[in-house]
């Protein structure tokens, strides 16, 4: 399947952030003192990286973190407008990958 320009950018916008979550749940993680929180956390960041790596195989390119969340340590949540999804529609990145969310 082809994409467009619009779809690969929304994915890289999705790339960033989900390497940026990697970096920013490793941090924590090492900032943490308690074993059982640190193993959680590593968990997630693991997470956060098998997504990037998705994403990295649609776009065919290698992102870098959001320098600026890196350096607050504070995980951007805001997602785009639900519009701006649209361009996706149809596109279903994680298939055939296991459901890390448990749903």
């Amino acid at each position: 399947m082809k994409l467009t320009d619009d779809q690969i950018k929304l994915l890289l916008q999705f790339q960033v952030q989900e390497i940026t979550g990697n970096h920013i749940y490793n941090n924590l993680a090492n900032r943490e003192k308690d074993t059982h929180n640190q193993s959680i956390l590593r968990r997630i960041a693991g997470e956060e990286k098998q997504h990037y790596q998705v994403y990295k195989v649609l776009t065919q390119q290698d992102v870098k973190p959001n320098r600026l969340q890196l350096y607050c340590s504070f995980p951007h949540t805001s997602l785009p407008a639900p519009g701006k999804y649209l361009p996706l529609a149809g596109i279903d990145p994680f298939r055939g990958y296991p459901d890390h969310c448990g749903l």
